[in-house]
């Protein structure tokens, strides 16, 4: 069986085909909930430097359960008008599965039926910058347009990247009401082809809803949606709840929980993120 089978989700083996998976249903929502309330308070230039710690595991319709562990750096800079951001992830798996990271001004794992049992190495580069073109700082309403690029910066051999660059383009927007924040993200993805697949570029969707307990203190959850990269496959569906702690006001640390609602999600997924904010 060629290697480059394992490289990209939906890939045939061994006369059948595995379905999509997500480690994490989306790192913007791993990441984002210690960063919703510099959001709106935000007067100057901030670099928010992070480093979350991830974990996956499900059957993902196997007789084997795989687990899987990430640690992504991530460094982000936002002004008035601007936002741009950078991450790379080191995984590691241990199951019949590999991953492909990849991010979509978020990211996420994808998960596909290989032989090998335990790999762990550098993950694919990620790139993303967005503009706001509104914001209403009496009603706390912003949108935002923006793209992300992946390169393919993971090892090949180990089958941690496709080694092919995907591209996105989003629209996001927040609302806030008082301590609530209700914020959506929409986008579309452009895939890129394996010499054996043609993948369908797709559609994905993300709300959240954010609630500011005290100055310290928040809670939230989301829902995510994206479509199949092929046309059997399922979508992927899943929902999440998240808290955040504030310390210092510099530092924020976050601990979420998702949970798929499809078979082409993880069964179940947590992450614990820790920032650092530099005005």
């Amino acid at each position: 069986m060629s290697r480059i089978h394992s490289l990209f989700p939906h890939t045939k083996i061994s006369g059948y085909a595995v379905p999509i998976r997500w480690f994490c249903t989306s790192i913007l929502l791993v990441f984002s909930p210690g960063l919703f309330a510099a959001s709106f308070t935000q007067a100057r230039p901030i670099t928010t430097f992070s480093v979350a710690q991830l974990f996956s595991q499900g059957d993902y319709g196997l007789d084997v359960e795989t687990k899987m562990s990430a640690t992504v750096f991530k460094i982000a800079h936002r002004s008035r008008i601007w936002g741009a951001s950078v991450s790379v992830p080191y995984l590691s798996i241990t199951g019949p599965a590999t991953a492909i990271y990849e991010d979509i001004d978020t990211g996420e794992l994808f998960l596909v039926d290989i032989d090998d049992e335990q790999r762990s190495g550098i993950g694919d580069t990620v790139f993303s910058l967005d503009r706001v073109v509104w914001k209403n700082r009496r009603t706390g309403q912003k949108l935002s347009l923006g793209a992300a690029i992946k390169l393919p910066t993971g090892d090949k051999d180990q089958r941690l990247s496709s080694g092919k660059a995907d591209g996105s383009f989003f629209a996001k927007g927040r609302i806030r009401k008082h301590r609530n924040i209700l914020s959506g993200q929409l986008g579309y993805q452009v895939m890129g082809d394996t010499e054996f697949t043609d993948y369908n570029n797709r559609f994905f969707f993300t709300a959240s809803l954010f609630h500011f307990v005290n100055r310290r203190w928040g809670v939230g959850g989301s829902l995510r949606f994206k479509q199949a990269s092929l046309d059997d496959r399922q979508d992927q569906r899943s929902a999440s709840v998240f808290m955040t702690r504030k310390f210092r006001k510099i530092w924020s640390l976050a601990l979420r929980f998702n949970r798929g609602l499809t078979d082409a999600v993880a069964d179940s997924s947590a992450a614990l993120v820790l920032s650092y904010q530099k005005r």
